[in-house]
């Protein structure tokens, strides 16, 4: 992998990502990006990140085959937990600054909400934004009261993914007061 993206691969699948358009884009491109990131390791995910793919990705998130955005949320979803797992979390995430250039918090927000996306791809983009708001308010109250209410939901989801995830993303949340009291209404306790 890490041939690969020194080769420019990864890079030149984000130029198409940000500069073709998206009928032009394939699923092939999508899951070759996708292939990069998971599985993979920290180090090679944010060797990902330094090709800077947040604006292509998040033009991919709104391409009208699900199939393509439900592989960009995951190739999100692969670099924002390198970010996660290789910092400690009583700091800002590291990614946060990027994905907030491109409004990435709102696009995250209306793809996870939107009629388009799987519901796979939705869990994933709440739990996006759960990580990256670790130690952080979530400043809009629509979004903190919706994406808290879903992961709360998640909890109790049958996947296992779902629920180890947004347990995890509710944790970092709680950190916050702000967010840590909209997680507590209606009695809630984050599982362990």
């Amino acid at each position: 992998r890490k041939l690969f993206i020194k080769a420019g691969i990864a890079k030149a699948l984000v130029n198409i990502f940000e500069k073709q358009n998206s009928e032009c884009i394939k699923e092939g491109h999508v899951k070759a990006f996708y292939a990069l990131t998971h599985p993979a390791s920290h180090e090679i995910r944010l060797l990902i990140f330094s090709q800077s793919p947040i604006e292509g990705l998040f033009k991919l998130l709104k391409h009208n085959n699900a199939d393509i955005s439900n592989y960009a949320i995951k190739s999100f979803w692969s670099i924002i937990l390198a970010g996660t797992e290789t910092t400690t979390e009583t700091v800002q995430h590291p990614h946060f600054d990027a994905l907030a250039i491109y409004d990435g918090i709102e696009q995250l927000y209306q793809f996870a909400f939107s009629s388009n996306a799987s519901e796979q791809s939705k869990s994933i983009a709440v739990v996006c934004i759960g990580y990256l708001y670790r130690q952080k308010v979530i400043e809009k109250t629509v979004i903190r009261e919706s994406v808290i209410n879903r992961l709360k939901n998640l909890v109790n989801d049958a996947g296992v993914w779902e629920k180890d995830q947004s347990r995890i993303a509710l944790r970092l949340l709680a950190q916050n007061p702000v967010n840590e009291a909209q997680i507590k209404k209606g009695g809630f306790t984050i599982p362990k």
